[in-house]
């Protein structure tokens, strides 16, 4: 199950597998793979996208590296008549109580991390920092600009607490 509405787990259960069997630093990774994710407009991140390795010769497991990411809010989707479609902007693990992407902000963000039980002023940094760091990285990154702009705007509404746009 890697949805946590269909009995998946959550974010929480996740950081408590990197904090029991693994290297608590990990959780601080988690936070920012999850900020990534919500800065990058990436709504199908699901349990499935958090996978750990565990090697046969180390008692500890470790976060995997990152993959299947994408803006998945600046798909430009077509229903079978050719319509424009609206991108699903429903999370596959809710963050900080919110199950809509363009609902979480940064203060979602630390409150999540603090269920983990990273303190309140460490996950506000890491938080801060990978938000800031995306926001530098977008002009000089490749890609489609319109692409660019959307993930720019979502990275801002995120970084600013702005309420998300209404839905026509």
């Amino acid at each position: 199950m890697k949805y946590e509405e269909q009995g998946g787990p959550s974010l929480r259960d996740f950081a408590e597998v990197l904090r029991t069997f693994g290297d608590p630093r990990d959780v601080t990774v988690l936070l920012r793979r999850v900020t990534f994710n919500t800065a990058v407009g990436n709504a199908d991140a699901h349990a499935k996208n958090f996978a750990i390795m565990h090697q046969a010769d180390e008692p500890d497991v470790r976060l995997a590296p990152l993959y299947d990411v994408l803006s998945t809010i600046a798909l430009e989707l077509r229903d079978h008549l050719g319509q424009p479609w609206r991108a699903d902007t429903h999370l596959g693990q809710r963050v900080g109580g919110q199950a809509d992407i363009q609902a979480v902000t940064a203060a979602h963000l630390v409150d999540e991390a603090t269920t983990w039980g990273l303190r309140r002023r460490t996950a506000a940094a890491v938080v801060t920092d990978t938000l800031d760091q995306i926001l530098a990285s977008i002009p000089d990154t490749p890609g489609d600009d319109r692409v660019r702009a959307i993930i720019k705007q979502q990275t801002e509404r995120v970084r600013l607490g702005r309420n998300p746009p209404s839905k026509p």
